[in-house]
């Protein structure tokens, strides 16, 4: 609000002073006054709006407290008055050095936790396409099974180092409580760091299993087979109760999915449609990295040197059912381990697990009726889980 002060001389109420009267050198003295016209009162213009006085172009800016201005008009008689005015205080430098502030805390917890899982949300890195559910889910009911399971490894034959295959194809029926396990092992000589192409050692043989008993071929196809009393807790009798199948929580725990997949990638598998998965880190970080899948997996465990890499696939469908599992540490580095150590032993290195089916039409699994019992209490070749 504006204040103005006005003051306006207004006509006198109170009688005049009698004015001086010149003496004449002769004659009476003059007892009336000569006519003369009174000045009409002042005319008293209305207030106007206050505009601050304008100073001159190059005279320094005023500071501090601004004098007090009088406007007077004399002749009209009126006079304003401008009250002084202090200067607003001057606060934008302490924003901009609280924004400073604010900008350089920000900055320096990004640098220090820019490789933080909290972090990483921010910048998209934390994410991916198909981001990875953090609860568990439970075994699809399903009468019959379909796997293989491989193991590669790495060995010395005949002064040449070579690369040796186990694989072991089983056919369950959970119902039955019967399966058959279908051995295969197989050598190719690594020549120049590659490997060359596989050949059986032996031919492949099949083993039969039921609730009790293990059954094996004999000597020669003619021959009935050998029926093997199983020993409490064989691994094969975990083969029965489906403990080879995998989900989603037996492979990635907490500690892998809060890392960032390398690949993410919808493909199709066995005429299933799947969702895999691709980790990569150090042999020396491999239980920090995936302590689960560590213990799963255990066999490749302190194989090759601490830097060498861990490549993980992981293969699940829209029930979280692991339809493929791939563990490969790099060979190349396993050559140069075993190199080093001078043991005439195997050093294995990569394990497969790949599910060619898991539906409830198991098949049918025919338990040799020709056999006979063994001498001794053995289990047949174990499984080739960890």
């Amino acid at each position: 609000m504006r204040l103005v002060d006005e003051i306006t001389e207004r006509p006198a109420t109170r009688s005049l002073p009698a004015p001086s009267i010149p003496r004449f050198a002769t004659g009476p003295v003059p007892l009336t006054l000569p006519a003369r016209v009174l000045p009409p009162p002042p005319r008293v213009e209305p207030p106007g709006p206050y505009l601050p006085p304008v100073a001159a172009k190059g005279a320094s800016p005023t500071t501090g407290q601004v004098v007090t201005t009088l406007l007077a008009t004399t002749a009209m008689g009126t006079a304003t008055v401008v009250p002084s005015r202090h200067a607003p205080p001057k606060r934008t430098h302490k924003r901009l050095i609280a924004l400073g502030v604010i900008v350089a805390v920000t900055a320096a917890l990004v640098v220090v936790g820019r490789n933080t899982a909290f972090i990483e949300r921010f910048t998209g890195k934390g994410y991916d396409t198909n981001p990875l559910p953090v609860h568990t889910f439970p075994e699809p009911k399903f009468a019959g099974a379909n796997y293989t399971f491989t193991t590669q490894s790495v060995a010395m034959f005949e002064g040449l180092p070579t690369n040796l295959w186990r694989t072991e194809h089983d056919v369950v029926n959970y119902t039955s409580k019967t399966a058959k396990l279908t051995i295969d092992v197989a050598k190719a000589s690594i020549i120049g760091g590659t490997i060359g192409k596989p050949q059986s050692v032996t031919p492949a043989y099949d083993v039969y299993v039921d609730g009790v008993s293990t059954y094996r071929e004999g000597a020669t196809p003619s021959d009935p087979w050998v029926r093997s009393k199983q020993e409490p807790g064989s691994s094969l009798q975990d083969i029965l109760n489906s403990s080879d199948i995998r989900m989603y929580q037996d492979v990635i725990d907490p500690t892998l999915r809060a890392q960032q997949p390398v690949a993410v990638l919808a493909e199709t598998r066995h005429e299933v449609p799947v969702t895999t998965y691709t980790y990569k880190f150090e042999v020396g970080k491999f239980y920090d990295s995936a302590p689960r899948l560590f213990d799963l997996v255990s066999i490749v465990d302190g194989n090759a040197a601490e830097d060498a890499t861990v490549t993980v696939t992981v293969s699940l469908d829209s029930d979280m059912l692991v339809r493929y599992l791939d563990v490969n540490v790099d060979y190349q580095s396993v050559l140069e381990f075993r190199a080093k150590q001078n043991v005439e032993e195997s050093y294995p290195y990569r394990y497969t697990l790949e599910m060619v089916s898991a539906d409830d039409l198991p098949a049918t699994i025919a338990i040799p009726t020709k056999v006979v019992e063994a001498t001794t209490t053995t289990e047949a070749t174990p499984a080739a889980t960890p």
